[in-house]
């Protein structure tokens, strides 16, 4: 699993952006004392994550279906000696 640190810079400077979002979400995240800027980064990374993660097992997908293919025919190295 990849850690934010491993998605970007973490000591990078802030850097002011200006966004549009909806009004009353908005009220509502601060009435909650959410820190929209700390919302905002835990939200891309997550969403990074998830985009890197699927673009991994796209590159990927042919040698997973060859490795289950494998072991569905072969089974698992070694599990003859394992105990029960």
């Amino acid at each position: 699993m990849q850690t934010a640190c491993s998605l970007f810079d973490v000591n990078a400077p802030k850097k002011a952006v200006n966004l549009t979002a909806n009004a009353d979400l908005i009220s509502i995240a601060k009435q909650a004392g959410l820190n929209l800027s700390e919302t905002l980064e835990e939200g891309l990374t997550a969403k990074l994550r998830k985009m890197r993660t699927e673009e991994w097992l796209e590159r990927n997908k042919q040698a997973i279906e060859d490795y289950n293919a494998r072991i569905e025919t072969h089974g698992l190295q070694g599990m003859k000696y394992r105990r029960v």
